[in-house]
């Protein structure tokens, strides 16, 4: 508890508290009220580059990515390029060695610039065209897969050995806006997984439960992942197919959640007497950093936390400082 808990009347002359959370490590407040980000007066960014501007701080996202890395395993981390991918940025995170989550093929060819090894990228989205789907056979990149039929149309013209993810979803109620994915246990999620089993184009490289972003309560993200799980052993029991891993999106019921999430893994591996799903990693967003954490008999998990602002030299465009109290 601060002072401006106490008095609340001092909130109107004091500046406002910088979250770690959500602003970046090295921001201060300055002389005259002035933001810092690394050192370098926002204003002066302001009057260069215009407002809003996107700020990133690379030591910020270095040190983060860094972070997750030592916390959960080299070669296990993904970073969500929906959040903001250039190529100098993209060198920063590829360079510490975490993945990327990509959505259409100016996103891929970006994340191949900035050095990002194909097997560790990922196609994703519900839009992808023809010439998206040609960028990721092309360089070797994984594809998420929503339905049965498009996952008959990857399979169709991918070369062999080409990695598919299963979009599934959690059942209705949990996240009832979800339309992409195929329900968590029902008949549709079998029958695709017996299609990618069957198929001699493909390979199951996991499954992809994204939950969305900002999540507030980890009761959701805790039930969903549960769900996944079991249907996990499900798959291992009638299809005889071991999931190599499962990617859970949403914000783990804020920042400190993935210890929950890391929690209820723990439980539920350790409840079966062999693992029902197989090499397993988490994948976490941080304003985009996302980290996938290697467990064994673990479970590939995403999610997502308030972005954070951050300092680049370019500027470009996205997001609004807020206004000074």
């Amino acid at each position: 508890m601060t002072l401006t808990d106490l008095l609340p009347s001092l909130r109107t002359s004091l500046p406002a508290r910088l979250d770690a959370e959500v602003w970046p490590s090295t921001a201060r407040w300055g002389a005259q009220g002035d933001l810092l980000v690394g050192g370098v007066r926002m204003s002066a960014l302001g009057r260069t580059h215009g407002t809003p501007a996107h700020v990133l701080d690379e030591h910020d996202v270095r040190a983060r990515c860094d972070e997750y890395v030592r916390a959960f395993g080299a070669g296990t981390v993904a970073y969500s390029a929906k959040a903001g991918l250039t190529v100098e940025a993209g060198r920063w995170i590829a360079g510490i060695g975490l993945g990327c989550y990509v959505s259409c093929a100016a996103q891929l060819r970006t994340a191949l610039l900035a050095g990002f090894p194909p097997e560790r990228l990922v196609l994703h989205g519900s839009a992808k065209s023809v010439m998206d789907l040609d960028a990721a056979y092309a360089c070797g990149a994984a594809i998420v897969a929503g339905s049965i039929a498009e996952l008959e149309r990857v399979a169709a013209r991918a070369p062999q050995g080409q990695r598919v993810l299963l979009r599934v979803v959690p059942a209705p109620g949990a996240r009832a806006r979800i339309r992409y994915g195929l329900r968590l246990g029902a008949g549709p999620a079998l029958t695709a997984i017996e299609t990618i089993a069957a198929s001699p184009n493909v390979v199951l490289a996991g499954l992809d439960c994204s939950l969305g972003h900002q999540l507030i309560r980890f009761q959701v993200f805790e039930a969903c992942l549960r769900e996944a799980m079991a249907f996990a052993a499900v798959v291992r029991a009638r299809c005889l197919v071991v999931v190599p891993a499962l990617n859970l999106g949403g914000d783990g019921g804020g920042c400190h959640g993935l210890r929950r999430v890391l929690a209820v893994r723990r439980q539920a591996c350790g409840a079966a007497d062999r693992p029902v799903v197989a090499g397993g990693n988490a994948t976490r967003e941080r304003g985009g950093i996302a980290r996938t954490i290697p467990h064994r008999a673990g479970l590939h998990h995403a999610t997502a936390c308030r972005p954070h602002r951050r300092r680049s030299a370019g500027g470009s465009r996205h997001g609004r400082l807020p206004p000074r109290r």
